[in-house]
């Protein structure tokens, strides 16, 4: 498929209180778009750190997704890596497919695996995206040492 899927290391240790369903319906900002509030903590409990992200990454795709984490890490002591939520959210699409193949899930089968296609699609495309994006960064440095 072109994806460099790779395990990364990931801390089993860092537990934080999630709210184990934090997508944009669930929470609000305020005018000058700035968080200020969640609802529906019916979920909530202690998780993985990432948890929370994955529903953000699931509905707002994963270029959306690099700009909460650099705001997260600018603003925050705990920092999350984009390569571990990359992880995380494929093991989660993935998840979609297997659960496709269950008899019980049948009536919602091939809504699973539109739903993995179109995850799948804009991991591989934002990936695609970053990579010129870094590409252009280093090619900019470098034009810079040579003045």
């Amino acid at each position: 498929m072109g994806i460099d899927y790779h395990e990364v290391k990931v801390d089993k240790t860092d537990l934080v209180l999630s709210h184990n369903d934090f997508h944009s319906g669930n929470f609000a900002v305020d005018k000058n778009n700035r968080f200020s509030g969640a609802f529906d903590l019916g979920e909530m409990g202690i998780n993985n750190r990432y948890r929370d992200f994955m529903s953000l990454y699931a509905n707002s795709g994963r270029e959306f997704m690099r700009d909460v984490v650099a705001s997260y890490n600018k603003h925050s002591e705990h920092k999350v890596s984009m390569q571990e939520l990359d992880f995380h959210y494929l093991n989660k699409i993935a998840d979609y497919v297997e659960y496709a193949k269950n008899p019980e899930y049948s009536a919602i089968a091939p809504k699973l695996k539109e739903m993995f296609s179109k995850g799948l699609a804009d991991f591989t495309q934002d990936k695609q995206k970053e990579q010129i994006e870094l590409k252009q960064l280093q090619d900019t440095l470098n034009s810079g040492k040579g003045k």
